[in-house]
């Protein structure tokens, strides 16, 4: 069936409003987003720039991949598929594309479908009903028998929201402020444990065209009347602000660690390949890996400690029989100076699984290095042979293979040497709740030794053009470290703060530090409060 044509405007308005954020809201407000529904279904409701063959497609993006078979099917159709278009008006430049659709990592996302997608590129917001042209497409390939969905989509106007800064002092915050402990209870009560974030940000493709909006992070393929509980939240905020003026954005989501196999550090050791600020670390035999955050120096009671920071739940070893009661006390009390820990945890760096991550990548590089320099020695000396002179090209490269060695002999020797021991875990939080707020962090001391040899100050590390302060914020002063300077202090972030991090499997981002703090639900998992009670994070909604 077609998608049905919706009406746009109310009857009187002279002209329709062009504006892709004004069609998807008076979508929202039309019977097309009543009535129970998935959260995926809920979003293709309001979208009038893409058509697809199933009722609840994944949510943008998605991966496809060519199947060439697929194409050879369809190929020939291709002249009668551009008829259709025509037929309906829609005479804008298109790409075509068979194969198969996915979401990584997406609940149900890896499970592969034919499919046959067109893209309409810079195409006017004021485009003709896709669903009919998707329609007549699917009979199309029922008259020839190919076993394939259908979508048509405006990659310029389709809605694929990014979250942007929003100043604690707009308007929305402050009608938020006032009421998100009302918005909270009618979440718990509408969708209980299913939602996972909520906070206002600017929303939009872009930046120059972000909204004020709250944005309500779910599980995916959660179900709900969305259409009540949006009405329902706006009316909660309503008597502090015009509903005209925000919308309520409901996203698919989680909050979860990450959980990535080995990364390879091959483009980020220093010659040396000293541990620094970045690197990744480990527990010596354990599965684990995280990130190196940072040494600092520790004074308590006359007693200088050196150092670096981490997380919590990094250093903590994966559970045995032989260690279940230790990990139950320390995930309880944590450790510090007056309760320190009774068992000895070891960290290494880089982690194992990275390590080995690395030492392939090096040896497949100097491998690949190796047979090419046979390769281009071998045609050098047979155009020698035959009295023609070799290409330029190949001399260059052969000159240049010594140069290409040394830099990556040096670093694979460093890297056959890890991992190294750094040092013991000292003090760590444990899996405390305080004051509404969850605690995962963790002090490393250093070994004598690995404290002479690598214990040096904090330096600014290299910061992508994408990330730098001119991309992501309007242009103003902004002084930022220069690369490779010390950095030798810390503070907490303030709503609108430009702020860098450099991770093991982020490596370098930057974003805006937001002016509301954000509310989360965790999926069921105990912490502790102060007094070492319980807590059931699955009923708490945290501050982030």
């Amino acid at each position: 069936m077609a998608d049905p044509a919706p009406v746009l405007w109310p009857s009187g308005h002279p002209t329709p409003p062009l504006s892709p954020r004004k069609r998807r809201r008076y979508l929202r407000e039309s019977e097309e987003s009543q009535g129970e529904m998935s959260l995926e279904q809920y979003m293709y409701s309001s979208e009038i720039y893409r058509s697809v063959s199933i009722t609840s497609p994944l949510p943008l993006p998605v991966k496809m991949e060519t199947v060439p078979a697929l194409e050879q099917k369809i190929s020939p159709l291709y002249p009668e598929i551009q008829a259709i278009m025509r037929r309906h008006n829609l005479d804008v430049t298109t790409t075509f594309q068979c194969g198969k659709m996915s979401k990584p990592k997406y609940p149900g996302g890896d499970i592969l479908l034919n499919f046959f997608s067109i893209y309409l590129s810079d195409s006017d917001p004021n485009i003709p009903p896709l669903g009919p042209i998707k329609d007549d497409i699917v009979g199309l390939f029922r008259q020839h028998k190919i076993n394939a969905h259908v979508q048509v989509v405006s990659s310029k106007h389709c809605h694929r929201p990014s979250v942007f800064f929003i100043a604690s002092t707009h308007p929305l915050v402050i009608a938020y402020e006032r009421t998100k402990r009302n918005i909270v209870k009618l979440l718990n009560q509408t969708i209980g444990n299913k939602w996972r974030l909520l906070c206002p940000f600017n929303v939009g493709s872009m930046r120059a065209k972000a909204q004020p909006m709250i944005v309500v992070l779910v599980e995916p393929w959660t179900r709900a009347n969305w259409f009540e509980l949006r009405t329902q939240i706006m009316h909660q905020l309503s008597p502090n602000m015009k509903t005209d003026d925000f919308d309520i954005e409901f996203l698919p989501g989680g909050l979860s660690l990450l959980t990535n196999g080995g990364e390879s550090f091959v483009d980020r050791l220093t010659p040396n390949a000293a541990p620094r600020m970045g690197y990744s670390i480990g527990i010596p035999g354990d599965n684990n890996a995280g990130t190196l955050g940072g040494f600092v120096t520790l004074t308590h009671g006359g007693i200088v400690r050196r150092g670096f920071l981490t997380n919590y739940h990094v250093v903590r070893p994966s559970e045995s029989e032989d260690n279940d009661q230790f990990l139950k006390d320390l995930d309880r009390s944590g450790s510090s100076p007056a309760r320190p820990l009774n068992q000895v945890v070891a960290i290494e760096c880089l982690a194992s699984i990275d390590r080995d991550v690395t030492l392939t990548s090096l040896n497949s590089s100097l491998n690949a290095m190796r047979e090419q320099y046979s390769e281009f020695s071998a045609k050098v000396q047979e155009r020698e042979l035959i009295g023609t002179t070799p290409r330029p090209r190949l001399l260059e490269w052969i000159a240049n293979y010594d140069s290409h060695m040394e830099k990556f002999l040096p670093q694979h020797v460093a890297v056959e040497r890890m991992p190294h021991i750094l040092g013991e875990v000292k003090f760590v939080s444990g899996k405390q709740f305080r004051g509404g707020r969850v605690l995962d962090w963790a002090f490393v001391q250093l070994s004598e030794e690995a404290e002479q040899q690598c214990f040096r100050p904090n330096r600014m590390f290299t910061i992508p053009p994408a990330f730098l302060p001119h991309q992501l914020i309007p242009p103003h002063p902004l002084m930022v470290a220069q690369e490779h300077s010390v950095l030798n202090e810390f503070s907490s972030l303030n709503g609108g703060d430009y702020c860098v991090k450099n991770g093991r499997t982020t490596r370098v981002t930057a974003g805006i530090c937001n002016g509301p703090k954000a509310y989360c639900k965790w999926k069921s998992s105990t912490r502790y409060n102060p007094s070492g009670n319980p807590v059931d994070m699955a009923t708490e909604a945290t501050a982030l």
